[in-house]
């Protein structure tokens, strides 16, 4: 997943921004445990290490939190999304934190972000519109 990029961006946010961010790093938590601290979190940072997302950054979104993760145009182009909330990041410390540091210089738009989140997933990952895609594909 790239954990280890992830927590040297993270030593570098908590040195360069001490009094301004709260962070957690989750390693092998029980999913409840896991779903309760994403739940009290503003940012989630899921993968770098990979060209699309995956359920962690589902759960995040639908939660309405801004998500950093792999979101490549191919990932994109081959699930036919057009825009999505989700930041992509590469498997590189100095992208994340590049990243995270544009949210906190533009901060009074996170709220407007986690509602496109939440908005992005109700529209392209809804249960019902989702096996009614499989029922088109299989009717062909």
């Amino acid at each position: 997943k790239g954990s280890h990029h992830i927590e040297k961006a993270f030593s570098i946010l908590k040195e360069k921004y001490p009094n301004e961010l709260e962070i957690f790093v989750s390693r092998k938590l029980p999913l409840v445990k896991y779903l309760e601290i994403m739940k009290n979190s503003n940012i989630v940072v899921d993968q770098t290490n990979f060209y699309s997302y995956g359920m962690n950054t589902l759960q995040a979104l639908a939660m309405g939190k801004i998500v950093l993760s792999g979101n490549e145009p191919e990932a994109m182009e081959s699930m036919k999304i057009k825009n999505s909330p989700i930041i992509n990041i590469i498997p590189d410390h100095n992208n994340i934190v590049e990243e995270i540091e544009k949210l906190i210089e533009s901060r009074k738009n996170i709220p407007n972000i986690g509602l496109k989140s939440r908005k992005f997933v109700e529209e392209n990952h809804d249960h019902i519109k989702i096996a009614q895609r499989y029922i088109e594909t299989w009717m062909r």
